[in-house]
């Protein structure tokens, strides 16, 4: 992820009702709106940002959570696995649902509406009859949409919602049957417009369920570039937000385009940083913009409480607004620390010793045969460990012992993504707890910050030596016999916690950094401040001998 473009985004309530759905939505905005739109593949740093973004409240769930529910197993992603067990946790019955194949599920949905609608008919007391429409589809009389609601009644999007029509509680609007209460209206606009505004921002208030968070930037706006655009035919100053996944059309600047675009409906809400409150969105639109020779159909959400046109990231890149990295400064310092961009390090004079149970009784598993058209494949990877001095040979006595995960890599099935299978010794390993930076933390550091690099570690645990004494418990067999890590690998239960407090430690002393997980966010108010920190850091990881990815760095940032 690229830290220089950390985004703001509302934690998880974990306290109001119809808490399994809402927790649907926020998983579901948070893949598209931050992992989808900043390319973030890795699976622990997905993990770890969720955690990040979440809040202590989830935070605290997730802790409470037996081991076994969160270990992710072999290939099973770790962000996948803790979704799951929140999942889980917030709705079984939903969680075992969805288990089941498409088919079944179905049909199983099909069977439970049919029998809802026969007790339905039967239970409805008979002066309702004459009043209501038969039920001959699946709306809610009370919002309008699909039912029944998963998990009940109080799930409903307009429950403990007011109408905006009656003023009564428990339904919208647009289901109201009272027709004493007339729509509010705006003298100065024509009543069509009036309307449709009215429509959109009942949207906004009652939808609930619907609510899609989307990012703005940390930065003062005082401290952004400003460009001069061509919207619709009109020329327009804007902001270049590079931390904004939206382009935002305040209501002032619509009205004055020359050839006003179409208003659509927009299910949006428009968070500010560090804002709980949303804001007031008219509707959405196509419009063509340009700037010098570029010209582009772009997408935005119209507002009333901004005072300036925003362009965000997506946009700014189209139309050559901002250019994410200085290729010539990145050159120039991987140049000049080439040892700390290349190969495997290891860090210096630290160990990492794992705290096991010595009273749980060892577990020595069975070989599990490897299937021979991959065996070349391993014996390679196998010989690359051993070279790079991740893993060793295996002597003396071996009483634990765990099998090998091979699957093939989904975009290179030439290549074979190598796990080991530590559920046995995990529950051996005590858990280190160690605290992980909030959003919050996060904000309040980075808040004065103008220039941001974003550092990755060449695949950071391998960094970690263990020490002698706990290498015993990582043995894993294989057809060509008995392995064991040198290193901190994958599949530790508290790996993760061990290797972001090592290096924060290891980072100690320094100004303008902060880790996350593998990824090391450089930072600072002006260029020559954030240069100067970023080449201590350089020269700390390289005392350290601790090395970086190169393709995965992102230098000079301005945002």
């Amino acid at each position: 992820m690229a830290f220089a473009q950390l985004p703001s985004y509302p934690p998880f309530d974990t306290r109001s009702d119809g808490i399994a759905v809402r927790w649907t939505k926020w998983v579901s905005r948070l893949k598209n709106n931050l992992f989808v739109a900043y390319d973030i593949t890795n699976e622990a740093r997905k993990k770890a940002l969720l955690l990040t973004y979440a809040g202590p409240d989830l935070n605290d769930i997730v802790e409470a959570l037996p081991d076994s529910e969160l270990q992710a197993i072999g290939d099973e992603s770790p962000f996948n696995k803790l979704v799951s067990a929140l999942n889980q946790h917030f709705n079984p019955k939903f969680a075992r649902t969805c288990e089941l194949t498409q088919k079944h599920a179905q049909q199983v949905e099909k069977e439970f509406t049919t029998v809802n609608k026969l007790g339905l008919a039967k239970q409805r007391p008979k002066h309702h009859q004459n009043h209501e429409k038969p039920l001959t589809h699946k709306n809610c009389r009370n919002c309008g949409r699909k039912w029944p609601h998963e998990g009940g009644q109080k799930n409903c999007p307009a429950y403990n919602k007011t109408c905006n029509s009656c003023g009564k509680a428990n339904h919208f609007a647009s289901v109201c049957k009272s027709k004493t209460t007339q729509p509010r209206q705006v003298k100065t606009k024509p009543k069509q417009k009036l309307n449709f505004r009215k429509h959109v921002h009942t949207i906004q208030d009652e939808s609930a369920s619907e609510d899609d968070y989307v990012f703005m930037s940390a930065i003062s706006r005082k401290d952004m570039p400003v460009f001069e655009i061509e919207i619709s035919g009109r020329h327009t100053e804007i902001l270049a937000d590079s931390g904004a996944s939206v382009n935002i059309l305040p209501e002032q600047v619509y009205n004055a385009l020359p050839t006003q675009p179409a208003l659509e409906p927009c299910m949006n809400r428009i968070f500010p940083f560090s804002s709980s409150q949303p804001l007031e969105v008219v509707g959405k639109l196509q419009a063509k913009v340009q700037y010098k020779d570029t010209s582009r159909i772009v997408s935005f959400v119209v507002v009333k409480t901004t005072e300036i046109t925003i362009i965000g990231w997506n946009t700014c890149q189209a139309l050559g607004l901002l250019k994410a990295v200085n290729k010539l400064q990145k050159e120039d310092i991987t140049d000049e620390f080439s040892d700390v961009f290349s190969g495997l390090g290891k860090l210096q004079d630290h160990k990492v010793k794992l705290h096991i149970d010595e009273t749980i009784q060892p577990v020595a598993q069975k070989y599990r045969r490897i299937p021979f058209h991959i065996r070349k494949q391993l014996d390679k990877y196998h010989d690359k460990e051993e070279e790079m001095g991740v893993i060793e040979k295996a002597t003396g006595p071996t009483p634990w012992v765990s099998p090998l995960v091979i699957v093939p890599k989904p975009k290179n099935p030439d290549e074979i993504r190598v796990c080991v299978d530590m559920r046995a010794p995990n529950t051996a390993i005590r858990r280190e707890r160690h605290s992980t930076p909030t959003l919050n933390e996060l904000s309040t550091t980075l808040a004065d910050a103008k220039y941001f690099s974003k550092l990755d570690l060449n695949q950071g645990y391998h960094q970690l030596e263990l020490n002698e004494e706990s290498r015993y418990i990582t043995t894993f067999a294989t057809h060509r016999g008995l392995y064991r890590y040198k290193r901190l690998n994958f599949g530790i239960n508290s790996a993760a916690e061990i290797f972001q407090e090592v290096i924060r430690q290891t980072l100690n002393g320094l100004s303008g950094v902060i880790n996350v997980s593998d990824d090391i966010l450089v930072y600072g108010k002006s260029k020559e401040v954030h240069s100067q920190n970023l080449r201590k850091v350089l020269e700390r990881l390289r005392s350290k001998n601790l090395t970086l990815n190169k393709r995965n760095v992102n230098l000079w940032n301005p945002q």
